[in-house]
């Protein structure tokens, strides 16, 4: 390679010249490395905005879907507005019904709306379970006599969850506002008490 004249005639001059090239030439390497990276993270910081943008329209999109059902069913009498984490509460009603009062009137009524199948006197016992499609059970227990009144508790011994909650609450709802409804139109001086459930994991899980 062929140097430069300033560098054959005047060694110092042309190594200081061969330097300045270099550093030069690194420099202008480095600005075009710091705006190639700049580019990058500004095509990274618009992705990521528009991902955030995205998410945000589709959760807002299912937030009123769901209000919007819930609202339709409350409006229909189907469900009541309740309390968040509802299914984790179980229901002590004290009623004149007898069990095989409640368990006839249960046969006559439709669950296919929430695709629940029932199941009365299961495994032997004083009691009717619910199976249900969206993944969750439903059990309502003959506990006894108390008092001179009949004692039924009514619980969701499991569901399956999504995000933190069942994958339809909705129809979770529906069905506990049936048995409410249910025992109210047996005997009108029903009495309900919630009662928290000692919770575990398994209960989360079909």
């Amino acid at each position: 390679m062929k140097l430069p004249f300033i560098v054959q005639s005047r060694p110092f001059i042309g190594i200081l010249f061969l330097i300045k090239r270099k550093v030069y030439s690194i420099t202008i390497k480095r600005h075009k490395e710091k705006a190639a990276y700049s580019n990058w993270m500004e095509e990274m910081f618009m992705k990521w905005v528009l991902i955030i943008a995205l998410s945000a329209a589709i959760y807002a999109a299912v937030y009123m879907m769901k209000s919007s059902r819930e609202n339709s069913l409350i409006q229909a009498g189907k469900a009541i507005k309740r309390e968040r984490a509802f299914w984790e509460k179980a229901e002590v009603f004290a009623t004149n019904a007898d069990y095989e009062t409640v368990v006839s009137e249960i046969s006559r009524m439709d669950f296919s709306e929430i695709k629940a199948g029932v199941y009365p006197n299961v495994n032997g016992e004083r009691a009717v379970l619910w199976k249900s499609s969206y993944a969750w059970n439903a059990k309502l227990a003959y506990m006894g006599e108390s008092g001179g009144r009949q004692v039924f508790r009514f619980a969701f011994p499991c569901w399956k969850t999504r995000n933190g909650a069942p994958y339809r609450e909705d129809s979770m709802n529906i069905m506990m506002t049936s048995v409410e409804k249910l025992f109210l139109s047996l005997d009108p001086s029903t009495t309900v008490e919630a009662h928290a459930m000692q919770l575990n994991r398994k209960m989360r899980i079909i």
